[in-house]
Parts: structure tokens; sequence; C-alpha cells
């Protein structure tokens, strides 16, 4: 018989063959060239599923060194990976001081073409079992973002004659897809090479992105995701298709768990940003909030008086048919109150009891 592996191989080759135009990635790699050693395993990986899946792939270097450098390192790049498209993109162009995380993601993420985006550290790297998981993503098409499964790896890496060698000490913490909406409460769980994103839609998210929390701009930028009022529909492979590289004693980025204590900061500036858009996020303030509840209550007052006038002219037309039925001595064709009998009160005493009858109940 055949076996399972062997059908996961056919089903994802027969994918490949419908997506080789279909979907171009441009996978965002953010780096300083300060460990070219792990962004060439990044790079690596990502050319492990473009031949695999056999689709166009670029990838965006979004950094924020200087422009010699940037030629330099991006000229060695194109010659060791001559199958990649390699995109520029620095978010200190202007020689901005102090450099910024967020201007280094947002240039990156303007700078890609394809219908599908995906973000990635260049200390980080994509599981070679993502084959399968990426595969089913693009199954489900431009219009949705996917969210998969990553883990922390804890290695040790030793340099000895200009080569590197590797040590993984252990496993830390899996982030699982099922839990994305946790960072809508302050939870650290997702990180950045967690998901695919339709290229549509990250390119219109970063067009409104002005957020400078450097803290965490991940963290800002995947709420500023998930809250989105054109957020497409989510997507969730629990799989690991991504690990997360930490090092003792190394520049390894915040890895803080619970982020609870940023929530009520970044929100802040997330909320700002949409009542600055109101027109596209229908966002209203408090003051306006209180302004139009002053309105409706006005606009009640005046139903109510209209309502009170109202029963005020049919009573009146009410007494005067029952005044005239008097006169002929005949009883009132429809008479709309009880009234006191005409020859205990005057007709404009009866009028004043029924103007008041009627305006007690405004």
């Amino acid at each position: 018989g055949v076996s399972s592996k062997s059908l996961v191989a056919a089903w994802v080759q027969a994918l490949a063959s419908n997506l080789q135009t279909k979907h171009l990635f441009s996978f965002v790699v953010r780096t300083l060239f300060r460990r070219s050693h792990m962004l060439r395993r990044c790079l690596i990986s990502i050319e492990y599923l473009r031949i695999s899946l056999n689709v166009p792939v670029e990838i965006v270097i979004a950094t924020d060194v200087e422009e010699a450098v940037v030629n330099t390192q991006v000229s060695q790049l194109r010659e060791d990976f001559p199958n990649l498209t390699f995109v520029v993109a620095c978010g200190n162009s202007a020689g901005q001081y102090p450099y910024s995380r967020v201007r280094n993601l947002v240039a990156g993420l303007k700078a890609t073409t394809g219908t599908r985006v995906c973000i990635i550290d260049d200390d980080d790297y994509y599981a070679p079992q993502a084959v399968s998981s990426f595969a089913q993503a693009c199954e489900f098409g431009t219009e949705e973002l996917v969210v998969f499964g990553s883990q922390i790896v804890y290695e040790k890496w030793i340099t000895a004659s200009v080569k590197h060698h590797m040590t993984i000490t252990g496993y830390g913490t899996r982030f699982d897809a099922k839990h994305w909406a946790g960072t809508l409460r302050g939870s650290n769980s997702i990180p950045l090479c967690g998901l695919i994103h339709p290229g549509w839609f990250v390119r219109q998210v970063v067009q409104e992105y002005v957020y400078d929390f450097d803290l965490s701009e991940d963290f800002a930028f995947h709420l500023r995701c998930f809250a989105h009022p054109k957020r497409p529909p989510i997507r969730v492979i629990d799989d690991i298709c991504a690990y997360q590289s930490h090092r003792a004693n190394d520049d390894n980025v915040s890895n803080t768990q619970d982020r609870t204590g940023w929530v009520a900061e970044v929100g802040n500036g997330l909320f700002q940003l949409l009542i600055e858009d109101g027109r596209t996020f229908d966002v209203i303030s408090e003051a306006q909030e209180q302004t139009n509840r002053k309105v409706a209550a006005l606009e009640a007052d005046v139903i109510r008086a209209n309502r009170a006038r109202e029963d005020a002219v049919r009573s009146l037309a009410g007494l005067i048919e029952w005044r005239s039925s008097q006169s002929r001595s005949t009883p009132p064709s429809n008479p709309t109150h009880c009234l006191p009998a005409p020859s205990r009160r005057s007709a404009t005493q009866l009028a004043k009891a029924v103007l008041k009858r009627a305006l007690g109940r405004a």
C-alpha cells in the first residue's frame, strides 16, 4: 500500500503545482547583520519552503544600519542565495536616531508585494515540517489570516575558526495558535513569526500604523491586526512551524509572557488612532457620546410635549362637543374624558382641568 508519508508528499506537490502562479510569498526578515550565521539559517529555512512548495518568494530585508553596510551584506546574500529575490527596506533612511524597531517593521511591511506576507527575525527560523502547514495555509486562499504554532528553543553557539557550531540545550514556551485571542487580554501569545498575513490586509494596516511604542512593536502590531474592523477570518494551524532562538547572555529581545501591564499604554495609543480615523473605524469619543445622550433626552422631551398637546386638543374638542350636545339635551357622541358636570364648573375651569391633566402626563 501507499504510505501516509507518500500521500502527504503527493498532496503537497499537487498543491504546489496550483500555487506557483497564484501565491507570491513576501518574507520580511528583520536584521541588523550582527549575527550573519543565524540570518543564513533563517534564509535556508525559507529557501527550503520555496523549493518544496515551488512558489515564487521575495525576501524583504528590513534593517536600520548604514547604507554601505546594507549594500555589502545584501550583495553577498544575493550570491549565496541566487534563487531568492531580495528587496531592501531601510526604516532609518533619514539617519534618524535612536533607531526605531517600529520604523524597521513598518518599512519592511510597506515594501512587500506578495499576496501572502510573513514576518521573521533573523535569529528565528521555520521548521522543516512547516511545508505541509504552509501548503494548507495557501489552500485557504488569500482572504484569511493564518495563525500557526511556534516554540522557543534554547541554543548555545560556539564560534571557532570562523565556523559556528550550535547546540540545542532545551525547549521553552510553546505558543499554541488557538490562543491567539490572548493577545487582546495582554498575553504574549503569538510571536511575529507565527502568522501568515494576507498581503492586502497587512499593507492596509501599516498605512494607518503611526504608533511608536518601541517596547513591544510586535505586540502592538498584533493588537492592531486582531482588533481591526476589516480583519479577515482567522484560520488556526496548531502544528509548530517556527522556532524562536534564545541564547544565554545574548541580545535576545524581551520575552515577557504576561504583558497585561503594557496593554493600557498600547491600547491607549491604538484607541487614539481609532478616534482620529473615525470615518474608517466609526469610534465615538466620550464627550461626543455625552452630547448624543443629551440630544436624545431633548428629543424625547419634545415628543412627550407634542403628545401632551395633541391630548389637550382632543380633550378640548371633546369638551366642546359635549357642551354642544348638552345645549341640545342630547348625549355626547364621543366624549374624550369623564368630566365633572357643567353645572358645577364653568367651561373655562373645565378647559384648565383638561390641560393640567394632559400636561401632567408629559
